[in-house]
């Protein structure tokens, strides 16, 4: 799967049954949207509407590629900038509620955002994602400080906020990860063990608040 392969969506949009539309993948591990502190998205320009969301996302060999979620409009209506999980996403969570009739997901307990151009030419670094909330009590906290600069993780390096949330939900509860990152002009390796996430991680870390944006299947 690459950008510019072709995307296909079925679905019920406005209630309309079976209805297929087709598009092209526009990008991918995408993030910063806004909609989930998880964020690793397919984006396409494949026309999805209220009653797509849950819906497959097919390749042209009919193969399930992801799961439809939502789109950026503030119009309402499909604009041409529709996202879905992956389907190995879909895999996993499907496969945790069979088994233990919930999601188990891997908790490190930081907020991180993308490292400005400014902020690599200052700190001499071409990569990197920065570290802006650390909660108390957290895996992070025993290692990590607001300002930390994440490099790597289990020796992968750490382009973007997706890179590593990939490698996060990657694990499992309980796996060891391993990060290096800049402190000040100081490089440190260190590892944490991941924990369940708490229930109300979520609502700690956006403030309970969801951006203006309408998900595909409200």
């Amino acid at each position: 799967m690459r950008i510019g392969h072709w995307a296909i969506a079925i679905g019920a949009p406005f209630s309309l049954s079976r209805s297929v539309t087709i598009g092209v993948i526009s990008g991918m591990k995408r993030s910063g949207v806004g909609v989930n502190i998880h964020e690793s998205y397919i984006q396409t320009d494949t026309s999805i509407n209220p009653g797509n969301s849950g819906g497959p996302l097919l390749n042209l060999a009919g193969e399930v590629i992801g799961v439809n979620d939502f789109i950026l409009s503030p119009s309402g209506g499909s604009i041409g900038i529709s996202f879905a999980i992956s389907a190995d996403l879909a895999k996993y969570v499907a496969g945790e509620l069979v088994r233990k009739g919930h999601v188990s997901r891997p908790w490190l307990g930081v907020i991180f955002e993308p490292l400005s151009r400014e902020a690599k030419a200052r700190l001499g670094l071409d990569s990197g994602v920065a570290i802006s909330q650390v909660f108390r009590d957290s895996p992070a906290a025993k290692i990590l400080r607001r300002g930390d600069v994440i490099l790597d993780a289990d020796g992968e390096a750490v382009h973007t906020p997706a890179d590593l949330q990939t490698r996060i939900l990657s694990s499992s509860p309980g796996d060891e990860l391993t990060l290096r990152f800049r402190r000040g002009g100081e490089s440190r390796t260190e590892k944490v063990r991941l924990e369940p996430s708490p229930p109300d991680w979520f609502r700690r870390a956006s403030g309970g608040s969801r951006p203006d944006m309408l998900a595909a299947g409200e």
